[in-house]
């Protein structure tokens, strides 16, 4: 059985603030581009912490796992977690950020979680 876990680091073009519907469509397209179900959610959650928190949080839960997003407010930093027992594929992810506008550099780790914390790849593609 699988166990894959994709962390990513992305630098917008753009801060993500005012995106909710780009944000909510372009999050449910790149699960099911990654061939995977959503068997609750999205959920989009806002957090209004003054500690430098603030943001939204987009997270649904697929039927091999989860998938997860958080955004700080007035920063391009948006930072993606994907777990799966099913196949991962980097494209959706990369498309993903390219429906939001792009990003000027992204950094992933991609681990298989199967019988420890298995490095299997680890990038940075800049634009």
């Amino acid at each position: 059985m699988r166990h894959e876990h994709l962390i990513v680091r992305a630098e917008t073009n753009r801060t993500i603030d005012n995106l909710f519907d780009d944000l909510e469509h372009a999050f449910v397209r790149m699960i099911d581009d990654l061939n995977m179900k959503i068997v609750r959610g999205p959920d989009l959650w806002y957090c209004t912490d003054p500690k430098e928190n603030e943001g939204w949080t987009v997270s649904a839960i697929i039927n091999t796992s989860h998938v997860v997003l958080h955004t700080w407010t007035g920063t391009r930093v948006a930072q993606l977690d994907i777990y799966t027992c099913g196949e991962l594929r980097m494209q959706p992810m990369i498309d993903f950020f390219l429906r939001l506008g792009g990003t000027s550099s992204l950094m992933y780790k991609w681990l298989d979680r199967e019988k420890g914390l298995l490095l299997v790849k680890e990038g940075h593609v800049g634009y």
